[in-house]
C-alpha cells in the first residue's frame, strides 16, 4: 500500500489485545500499521480482550482511556474484520480468538459442543449464522454485535480451504456487507469448480 497522508481519518481498534499474539498480529500492532500506511490517527485499545467478569469488563470500559476509543464504535464509517476460523491447518487455529489463549480449555470445549466453527471479532458463531456463548461476549473488551450491525459498511478479508466454514457461517450472519477472498476459496463457497483466476472479491447483502 502507498503511504498516505491523511490525518482526517481516524483508525479504531476494535477488540482488545493479547500478549500471546505474534508482533505484527496483534490487533493493536496491526491498528498502528494501518494508521501509519494512511497518515491516520490511530486509537489503540490498552486493555485484554477477555477479563474474567462482566463486572470487570464494564469496569474497564469506564476507564478514560479505553472509553476514548470504544466511545467511537458508533461513528464507524468501515469496519474491516477477519473470521477466525476454530478449523485448524497444520495444528494451528486460523482465529486469532484460539491464538491468543485468551480462553480456557473448557469453554472451547463448551464452543465446539455449540457448534461453533468460527469467530467475528471473538464473537463465536454457528455454520448456519448464530452467535453463541453470550456470557464470554460480556467479557470482551470489543466491539458489540449489535454495534457492528450498524456500521454502514463492513468489510471481511479472509481465504484459504481451512477458513471456508467459517466464512460461510459468518456470511450467513448478516453481519457482512463485502467479503474480500481468492478465486478457490469462492469457488468453494459457491460449490464451483475450482478456476485459475486471481485473486477477487464476493459480496452478500447484509440481511
Amino acid at each position: 500500500m502507498t503511504a498516505r497522508d491523511d490525518p482526517a481519518i481516524d483508525v479504531v481498534q476494535l477488540a482488545g489485545s493479547s500478549t500471546s499474539l505474534d508482533a505484527g498480529t496483534d490487533p493493536g500492532d496491526l491498528t498502528v500499521v494501518l494508521a501509519d500506511r494512511l497518515g491516520a490517527r490511530h486509537h489503540r485499545i490498552h486493555a485484554p480482550v477477555f477479563v474474567e467478569s462482566p463486572e470487570l469488563q464494564a469496569a474497564l470500559l469506564r476507564q478514560p482511556e479505553i472509553a476514548t476509543t470504544v466511545g467511537r464504535f458508533d461513528s464507524l464509517a468501515v469496519a474491516v474484520v477477519g473470521i477466525g476460523a476454530f478449523e485448524t491447518s497444520g495444528g494451528v487455529p486460523s482465529s486469532s480468538l484460539l491464538r491468543s489463549g485468551a480462553l480456557s480449555a473448557a469453554e472451547l470445549d463448551r464452543l465446539a459442543g455449540l457448534g461453533a466453527v468460527g469467530d467475528l471479532l471473538v464473537h463465536a458463531f454457528t455454520a448456519d449464522g448464530q452467535f453463541v456463548a453470550p456470557d464470554l461476549a460480556a467479557r470482551a473488551i470489543a466491539i458489540t454485535m449489535d454495534q457492528l450491525r450498524r456500521v454502514p459498511n463492513v468489510v471481511a478479508v479472509a481465504a484459504g480451504p481451512t477458513k471456508v466454514a467459517a466464512i460461510g457461517g459468518a456470511l450467513a450472519t448478516g453481519v457482512i456487507d463485502v467479503l474480500v477472498t481468492d478465486a478457490p476459496t469462492a469457488d468453494a463457497l459457491l460449490g464451483t469448480p475450482a478456476t485459475s483466476a486471481t485473486d477477487g472479491a464476493a459480496s452478500r447483502s447484509r440481511r
